[in-house]
């Protein structure tokens, strides 16, 4: 319990921490270059989530399903004592328990009874409501970075371009003051994106890298709130 929270706290302020920096560096660039870096940068987030939404499913259906269909099959013709619990805890030693327990618990009868119909059935079971959730999210959270990325370097141009007006008496200082508070909207942002880095390192990793898994950041404020909007679940 204590490291819980001693690790939530930590995490809390690191948090804190970057949502300052953030704020006092586009201070110095002014309010109206972190006000198209404030817009520019939720609309990449907008932007990526919506199109590693339209995207994932798609390549997974086309370059992943197939191949996972026939090994599934084969897994399932090799015999064996082969259930949902032994599959699960297959599953959750390269995936974190949170993941895994929010896609099963919510079919979990249906994955059950299936195990009791012929392997085809089963097979295509498996693959709609367990493994097709969970692995659809991997790949979104991939192409989500790679989209934002390509956004935010087009962003960046476009803002780069305004920092000339703090050079202008008066009117410089009043934008970089007021751009210390843009910036801090700007740097809610990149906690966001800092958090859904931090979602998919544990997810990859399974939870497995220390004092950074979902248990010990179950009560850190900013991931609880991040888990309540994670682009990836949600």
């Amino acid at each position: 319990m204590e490291n819980i929270v001693v690790s939530s706290l930590i995490f809390d302020l690191i948090c804190l921490v970057l949502v300052l920096v953030v704020a006092r560096r586009y201070a110095k660039k002014g309010l109206l270059a972190s006000l198209v870096e404030c817009g520019g940068t939720l609309g990449s987030l907008i932007g990526a989530k919506l199109g590693s939404a339209w995207l994932a499913p798609q390549i997974f259906v086309q370059w992943f399903a197939p191949g996972m269909r026939v090994r599934v099959l084969e897994k399932l013709a090799s015999g064996g004592n082969v259930d949902l619990n032994a599959l699960v805890a297959e599953l959750e030693g390269f995936l974190p328990q949170s993941l895994i327990q929010s896609v099963v618990e919510p079919v979990k009868d249906q994955l059950e009874a299936a195990f009791s119909s012929n392997l085809g059935t089963l097979a295509d079971t498996l693959m709609d409501q367990l493994i097709t959730p969970l692995l659809v999210p991997i790949i979104a959270a991939v192409l989500f970075f790679l989209i934002f990325v390509m956004l935010r370097m087009a962003v960046s141009v476009v803002a780069h371009t305004l920092t000339c007006i703090n050079g202008i008496p008066l009117i410089g200082t009043a934008n970089k003051s007021m751009g210390f508070v843009a910036g801090g909207a700007v740097g809610l942002l990149y906690l966001f994106l800092l958090l859904c880095a931090v979602w998919v390192l544990i997810t990859i990793t399974g939870g497995r890298l220390p004092y950074l898994d979902d248990t010990l950041l179950t009560g850190s404020i900013f991931y609880r709130i991040f888990n309540t909007i994670n682009p990836f679940t949600v």
